[in-house]
């Protein structure tokens, strides 16, 4: 079948990590035999217009005056807009190069997938209504974050929703959230077109063949935070549990605004900040660490459901078999159950993360098992079950020849 993708996050190059869950599900459908183009505005950073990914088309859309970095390749939309609101002024010119791209490019498909619901969603339902092709809609969590802003979010929602195949959301935090902005006269018939589950990262482990060793614990306890280094993202509050613990380092892996600003008083030898790291290097990293920390905080007005969705990363770490360590925001607590798959903290509570670093670095047998049924639970988040999903929901989507 003929799938267009919609997104406003898409790699750049290969190993950028900007929606490259995108590029994860894109190429697992190219893989099942299917044809994939992924339409997304142009981030600049020298990115070809037209090229093919792991077998998935990408045509990237341009809007007059293009800059060496559009605002498309920046550490996220909305980071990048608090940081420069005159960004804002870029905006226009380029959603209408990318609506008018992506009403080109669905002439001829048989399914629309868009992420994020805002903007993305909204377009894919317009052109949904204008092909006939089914749609959906998969929110990540900084779509919601806009409509619950907006005064015509709710409706506008409920539009969404209405006019698509599958509304899938990455938590069933999020997916209530969203039905708890609709009339309780709509919810019913609208909750039957969710779906949840996180996006799953590409199964490295799995495709490469191989296989997480038995992992033995010893002290310094070795832990790892990988993503975005951003204000949200719980640093201080991680590095602060650092500074309070023994026995423990902390590798910090990822680009972001707060790079060059990030300071670790006292710890030098007990932190080190890579900066980027390519996609393919993260089972390396998994594999070389006891730990995934994942310390976001919710901005300020933000309900805690909303601050985060479920990271990729932390699927990925958890199906390495590296223990989990997050705080009680967005669905990390739906796949993270304290002291069974790992541990949870409040988020901002630096005390209460560096109890559970003292508690790992202390239990190497209590360590030893939550890495073995946090494996256990990531199991199931794979692409074959995310598409089973939607199918069961009335999506005709052939299951294809697995390549």
């Amino acid at each position: 079948m003929r799938i267009e993708v919609l997104t406003t996050s898409f790699p750049a190059h290969a190993g950028d990590f900007r929606g490259a869950f995108v590029l994860d599900l894109a190429a697992a459908l190219v893989e099942r035999g299917h044809q994939v183009r992924v339409v997304a505005p142009h981030p600049g950073l020298g990115a070809a217009a037209e090229e093919e990914i792991r077998g998935v088309s990408v045509l990237r859309t341009t809007a007059p005056g293009r800059r060496a970095q559009t605002l498309f390749g920046r550490h996220g939309v909305l980071d990048a807009l608090r940081e420069d609101p005159l960004l804002a002024l870029e905006l226009p010119l380029s959603f209408g190069a990318f609506a008018l791209g992506a009403a080109r490019a669905v002439k001829e498909a048989d399914i629309i997938v868009s992420n994020w619901m805002i903007p993305c969603g909204l377009v894919g339902a317009i052109l949904s209504r204008w092909s006939g092709a089914p749609h959906v809609a998969i929110e990540h969590g900084g779509g919601l974050r806009l409509l619950r802003g907006m005064r015509l979010g709710p409706r506008l929602l409920d539009a969404l929703l209405a006019n698509c195949t599958i509304g899938h959301f990455v938590s069933s935090a999020q997916r209530n959230f969203a039905l708890s902005l609709l009339p309780a006269r709509r919810r019913i018939d609208l909750e039957e077109r969710c779906t949840v589950l996180p996006m799953p990262p590409a199964a490295l482990r799995q495709r490469d063949g191989a296989r997480v060793a038995p992992r033995s614990y010893s002290l310094p306890l070795k832990v790892l935070y990988a993503g975005r280094l951003t204000s949200d993202k719980g640093l201080e509050t991680l590095l602060r549990a650092v500074a309070a613990t023994r026995h423990t380092r902390l590798t910090i892996a990822g680009p972001g605004p707060l790079s060059a600003r990030l300071r670790a008083p006292g710890l030098r030898d007990r932190v080190e900040i890579l900066g980027h790291v390519p996609h393919d290097g993260m089972p390396e990293l998994f594999a070389r660490h006891d730990v995934l920390a994942v310390p976001s905080e919710p901005r300020a007005g933000t309900p805690p459901e909303l601050a985060e969705g479920v990271p990729s990363v932390l699927i990925h770490g958890m199906s390495w078999g590296v223990v989990p360590v997050v705080s009680r925001v967005g669905g990390m607590p739906e796949w993270v159950r304290n002291r069974e798959t790992g541990l949870v903290f409040e988020p901002g509570d630096s005390g209460s993360l560096a109890a559970h670093l003292r508690f790992l670095s202390s239990n190497p047998r209590a360590a030893a098992t939550m890495a073995v049924k946090a494996r256990a639970a990531a199991e199931p988040c794979t692409h074959a079950h995310l598409l089973n999903l939607w199918r069961r929901r009335g999506l005709s989507l052939p299951p294809g020849t697995q390549r």
